[in-house]
């Protein structure tokens, strides 16, 4: 009896004490062991990983993100939305994209990496443009959280992944080429390699092959070990801010714009205002004096030398953001970091073909007060041309980038033609001449050329003008000669329809010519009057179409809200009529003579494409921050002027 009762009270206090301990345990998520791999052997450029995910049925769609909009205009809803906050698998776990304002929540899934298995990783989408462009397609980008819900949880000592889905690269090389050239002239830069993506979904998908992605090195402690000695400074990833902007002596001002990756002390804040008070404020000689205390001056100089050869305008130099800037914190000096290198080789969309001349004696869009101040010293300049001689030489030239592409290309072959096709044919990608591999090339080539020219004084280049920082809505179009806009896609379209001697410019007949046409095709004539809404759709017909990234079409502006608008508008407006009237057919020639008259402001009778261009970017309202779409091209059936 003594001994049942013992065992008893035995049996019941074991279960009291380890029971809590065992149901922890169990809880842990499962984790397949696996050969570890350092850091290194993970990034590797010429590596192919094979990755699996596997997501819930109810978490899939729960992945679309809310919210955002692209020039002006909220994205399109889609019928796969996120559940409501009030439904059982809802997720108020989100990261929010401060340049395109869309949320992307967070969800659970697991993550089989070769032969390693990690369980309940958190995973989400990620980007702006990339996103977008790739929705209706499984193939999206993705940022794998390793320890997202389990502090611990680590892969290869990894606490996340990036995975970027080349969407707007057919070569799928880019990012990796383009990090290369900053190592080579030993910046701290992430490492890449490749991996093919299988996802399984229940009854959606079953280990199905998504396509071949760049896994990117996390700019996170274990890089800033390496690369900094240290950890504890301030890390900073701006957005929607060009250049380092003075905003006033309080935090509150900052904090949104450079996103701090964790909270920094006072002590960190101080330096930065410090830093951007002195880049704006400093005279001349003080500037030269104490800009070398702030900024590691040598670094930025090659990271702006790299930067200019690639004619990577998303980037700091350009839309103001895809980039880190650390504090160290011992010397007390910002350091630049790359990210996000997908539109490098020239394939920012608005820029056009002058991308490819990027002036080097101004390798920035718009006003950039560090670069201009920075550049402006002797030394510092004669440093940064030295830097441009010698990656022309021993890095950026023909020879050496084209063996880099020959053998990746063979990395990458099978990948790539083993993926699934795009659910739409899109309309190509990307200036100058879309975004194959013999565009690469020839696009190394001929900036080879062009820096070298300019570096023997035999071209001064070409400078583009950016995006309006700061200076009306946000992220208006650049003014003045290569402003960003519109008209880089449609001025030779529209030149191509109404120059009818084809004599490369518009005369005040053709123009008047091409409104009459325009004014007839919309349903009006001698005695039939036309209204604001007929002309712009009938304009929006004519004129080609926003081209899909990378294949994949793009979600057009609601109708009614593209280029034609602006440009009808234009004409109502120097007519100062009222939209929600009806206009004549001699009152619609008269606004396009006006009109006409406006744009030729050197009143030499003819507009030529260049100015044609500026014209339009001219009239078009300014769109929200954020990527726009690639050159336009005429469709083959589009419908043309009668």
């Amino acid at each position: 009896m003594i001994t049942r009762l013992f065992s008893a009270i035995l049996a019941t206090t074991l279960l009291t004490t380890f029971a809590p301990a065992f149901a922890r345990a169990q809880s842990k998520p499962e984790v397949k062991a696996a050969p570890m791999l350092k850091r290194d052997d993970v990034f590797t450029p010429g590596k192919i990983w094979s990755i699996h995910l596997r997501i819930g049925a109810k978490d899939y769609p729960a992945m679309n993100p809310k919210g955002g909009g692209m020039f002006g205009f909220p994205f399109p809803k889609k019928d796969d939305v996120p559940p409501k906050k009030d439904e059982k698998n809802a997720n108020a776990d989100t990261h929010k994209s401060k340049a395109f304002g869309m949320e992307f929540p967070w969800v659970k899934g697991d993550l089989e990496f070769e032969d390693a298995v990690v369980k309940e990783i958190g995973i989400r989408y990620k980007g702006n443009s990339t996103y977008k462009s790739s929705e209706n397609h499984p193939k999206r980008p993705l940022k794998l959280d390793i320890n997202h819900f389990h502090s611990e949880q680590k892969l290869h000592g990894l606490s996340g992944l990036s995975l970027g889905n080349n969407i707007m690269d057919q070569t799928r090389l880019r990012e990796t080429l383009a990090y290369s050239l900053f190592h080579s002239v030993k910046l701290p830069a992430p490492r890449t390699a490749f991996a093919k993506v299988h996802l399984t979904v229940p009854d959606k998908y079953d280990r199905t092959y998504i396509g071949l992605y760049t896994l990117i090195e996390p700019v996170d402690k274990p890089f800033l070990r390496e690369h900094f000695k240290n950890d504890n400074g301030m890390l900073l990833k701006p957005e929607r801010v060009q250049g380092i902007m003075y905003l006033g002596d309080n935090w509150t001002a900052y904090n949104d714009k450079y996103n701090p990756k964790r909270e920094p002390t006072d002590a960190q804040k101080k330096r930065f205002i410090e830093f951007a008070k002195l880049v704006n404020t400093a005279d001349d000689a003080t500037f030269k004096a104490k800009i070398g205390d702030y900024l590691d001056v040598d670094g930025f100089l090659r990271y702006a030398a790299v930067n200019s050869l690639l004619v990577n305008i998303d980037s700091f130099f350009g839309l103001g953001h895809n980039y880190f800037l650390y504090l160290h914190p011992k010397t007390k000096q910002f350091h630049f970091i790359p990210w996000d290198m997908d539109l490098a080789f020239g394939g920012f969309f608005f820029a056009g073909p002058d991308q490819i001349d990027w002036s080097i004696a101004k390798p920035y869009t718009g006003n950039n007060k560090l670069t201009e101040r920075v550049l402006a010293i002797g030394i510092y300049k004669d440093a940064y041309r030295g830097y441009l001689k010698t990656l022309t030489e021993k890095a950026f030239n023909a020879k050496i980038m084209m063996d880099k592409i020959e053998k990746l290309e063979a990395v990458v072959k099978d990948a790539i033609a083993k993926e699934p096709p795009s659910p739409s044919k899109g309309f190509g990608f990307g200036p100058p001449g879309g975004m194959g591999k013999q565009d690469l090339r020839n696009f190394i080539a001929k900036r080879t050329d062009s820096v070298i020219a300019q570096l023997d004084g035999k071209s001064q280049g070409k400078e583009l003008a950016g995006m309006n920082f700061g200076k009306g809505p946000p992220g208006g179009f650049g003014k003045g000669p290569f402003g960003f806009g519109p008209g880089q896609q449609l001025a030779k379209p529209v030149m191509e329809q109404a120059d009818t001697d084809k004599n490369g410019k518009l005369s005040r007949d053709e123009f008047r010519l091409a409104a009459g046409r325009l004014f007839k095709a919309a349903g009006g004539d001698g005695k039939t009057p036309v209204s604001h809404k007929e002309l712009v759709e009938t304009l929006e017909r004519i004129l080609p179409p926003p081209p899909g990234f990378g294949g994949f079409k793009p979600p057009p502006p609601p109708k009614g809200f593209g280029p034609a608008k602006g440009i009808v508008g234009a004409m109502f407006k120097v007519l100062g009529s009222d939209p929600s009237q009806k206009v004549s057919r001699d009152e619609f020639l008269a606004g396009a003579e006006k009109l006409f008259k406006q744009w030729d402001k050197d009143n030499t009778g003819t507009i030529d494409e260049r100015r044609l261009m500026e014209a339009i970017n001219q009239v078009m309202p300014p769109p929200q921050f954020g990527p726009g779409p690639g050159p336009f091209q005429p469709k083959k059936d589009a419908p043309r002027l009668p």
